[in-house]
């Protein structure tokens, strides 16, 4: 799906909006909605130095979701809108690990569902046009399984292999491993040793006469740490909230327009995360961040027949973006990479007022 061009139709429609029915009578009345449809999650991951590698990973899935909430009028000019979102059922998808120059190295199973809050003020200009100010809370919630290795994944243990930055800290791994194990060897557990991948769990290397395990290379470490998809990949669960600032703009002719008849609407806000948190059952630790930037897009259009003053249906179409940069606790080597998550919704709501 080509969400650019959407994007860059849109300030060809905003100035016929502006030029129609400014002649009707504003009317600041409340409302209430509640919506249901589909929504195509398309979700990427990038990063530049997996040991010295590039990759991309896909995934895209349709969901069963919900979409309900209101509009509050205060005064002649102002209001706000509360509006939530959620996934009533999941479909899982194949999710893809393209490396740079290689191809693809992993599949798995995948699936995501997302939940949105938005909280945002409205300042009316009179003519169905208003402007948005406020906050946006977003939950993205997936699961990975059912990892399998591809033709090309031993080409990718080939070059990582070959990375010195990969053997050092191979090295330091195998250094630290082989101190544990020898202070098992000498207290607690006199049979402690690394094991070499077969089934039959042999030690590598050897044992000397103080019974040290040694001799070990990081050749055959190697063996037990390369990436092998299916061996090492259980079930993984991630956890990604944030609360994003909103602004944006918005049209809706039942402002101007509250009786029998055609209803259109239309909305545009971007903004900025002010907070993120990650939680990834793999690494078992929290990873936060305040004021990272990034940013977040809507965009809705909508068309639909308002029945009489108080009750009307609308067919939306809404498009959701989110792009974070990189997430990573401090030195150490559990990051989130860079991600988009993008979401498409067309869904059908009905609206009250009473």
């Amino acid at each position: 799906m080509n969400y650019t061009n959407i994007f860059k139709s849109l300030p060809l429609i905003t100035p016929l909006l502006f030029t129609t029915l400014t002649h009707a009578e504003f009317q600041n009345n409340s409302y209430s909605y509640l919506g249901l449809g589909s929504e195509t999650l398309t979700y990427s991951e990038t990063d530049n130095n997996f040991g010295g590698q590039s990759f991309k990973s896909s995934f895209s899935g349709t969901n069963l979701v919900q979409k309900s909430g209101g509009y509050t009028a205060i005064g002649e000019e102002y209001g706000f809108f509360i509006s939530t979102s959620s996934t009533l059922l999941m479909n899982e998808g194949k999710e893809e690990w393209d490396f740079e120059g290689i191809g693809v190295v992993q599949e798995d199973n995948m699936t995501l569902k997302r939940t949105g809050i938005d909280l945002l003020g409205a300042y009316h200009l009179q003519n169905g046009h208003f402007f948005n100010a406020g906050l946006h809370y977003g939950s993205a919630s997936f699961s990975r399984f059912e990892f399998s290795s591809t033709s090309q994944t031993d080409d990718l243990n080939d070059a990582l292999f070959a990375n010195p930055n990969v053997q050092a800290q191979l090295q330091n791994d195998l250094n630290t491993r082989l101190t544990n194990i020898n202070n098992l060897r000498a207290t607690t557990n006199p049979t402690a040793c690394i094991g070499d991948s077969s089934k039959d769990n042999t030690c590598l290397g050897t044992i000397d006469t103080n019974s040290n395990q040694q001799v070990v290379t990081v050749e055959e470490y190697w063996q037990i740490r390369k990436f092998a998809p299916e061996e090492t990949q259980s079930v993984v669960f991630e956890e990604m909230t944030s609360w994003s600032a909103l602004i944006g703009w918005g049209y809706d002719s039942y402002f101007i327009d509250q009786s029998l008849g055609m209803r259109y609407k239309l909305a545009a806000r971007f903004g900025s995360a002010l907070y993120e948190d990650v939680l990834n059952t793999e690494n078992n630790k929290s990873l936060t961040r305040t004021f990272g930037g990034d940013w977040d897009a809507h965009l809705l259009a909508g068309i639909g027949y308002q029945f009489q003053k108080e009750i009307g249906v609308v067919f939306t179409v809404e498009l959701n973006g989110a792009h974070r940069s990189k997430l990573q606790l401090g030195n150490e080597n559990i990051f989130l990479p860079d991600n988009t998550l993008w979401a498409f919704s067309p869904q059908l709501a009905g609206f009250w007022s009473f």
